[in-house]
């Protein structure tokens, strides 16, 4: 690196060398110091500012590096998609096992048969709940907690478009599966909500449309991870 009598700004040195990768740390600083030192004897503020751009510049870069990054995109892919498994996971064991909506708002049981089972994720009621239902459903046996997340229908409805994702997964691009995955995992949902809220259901017949509601989702979420995530290896020069 080129030794300087006059320093450029310390945080801003330190930001580059943290923002720019080891082998090129120091031809890069060497470069910038020298052009900082030839700009700092016409004019110090002018330098300083150059300066500072030239570490804005290096942090858009890494950034892009970052959110372009093949592993990094597949953390996060799976990331959400474990937690959304998660979550319809809690959704199903809570309405195995709910016997009214008591500490829920006014309202909630109304918007629950419309299909909006999602609004449960806002009241805290449910999150309250949480430890109390989630035992209830391990204590009834593993066959029984098995039980919950199996549903005909549901698994009739999710074979096809899993065998579309699959198929998705080999021939198209990483854009079109992630669009195509994720109208796939939240169309039946969607259709689901569409139906209790256009119909007047009883409430017998909504609970096996919130299940199919939710467990499509449910069985889905995941292996679309592991397509995108398999089909981000083949295109990892280049995701997007």
């Amino acid at each position: 690196m080129a030794k300087n009598n006059v320093n450029p700004p310390k945080f801003a040195a330190w930001l580059i060398a943290r923002f720019t990768p080891k082998h090129h740390q120091n031809a890069l600083l060497g470069d910038l110091y020298e052009e900082y030192s030839l700009l700092q004897t016409q004019n110090p503020s002018v330098a300083n500012c150059w300066f500072w751009h030239q570490t804005y510049l290096s942090g858009q870069t890494a950034f892009h590096r970052l959110v372009t990054n093949a592993n990094v995109i597949k953390g996060i892919i799976f990331s959400i998609g474990l937690s959304i498994f998660t979550i319809i996971a809690l959704l199903v064991m809570w309405l195995s096992s709910m016997d009214n909506v008591d500490g829920f708002s006014d309202g909630f049981w109304h918007s629950l048969l419309n299909g909006n089972v999602h609004l449960a994720l806002l009241e805290g009621a449910f999150w309250s709940g949480t430890p109390e239902y989630v035992m209830k459903s391990v204590d009834d046996g593993i066959w029984s907690f098995i039980k919950l997340f199996i549903d005909v229908p549901a698994v009739m409805m999710a074979t096809a478009p899993l065998f579309a994702i699959r198929y998705l997964s080999k021939t198209a691009s990483v854009r079109l599966l992630c669009i195509a995955s994720l109208l796939m995992v939240c169309v039946p949902y969607l259709y689901g909500m569409y139906l209790l809220s256009n119909h007047d259901y009883a409430a017998t017949q909504t609970g096996p449309v919130l299940a199919c509601m939710l467990l499509n989702v449910f069985y889905l979420v995941l292996p679309s991870c592991y397509f995108i995530a398999k089909r981000l290896r083949v295109e990892r020069s280049k995701v997007w």
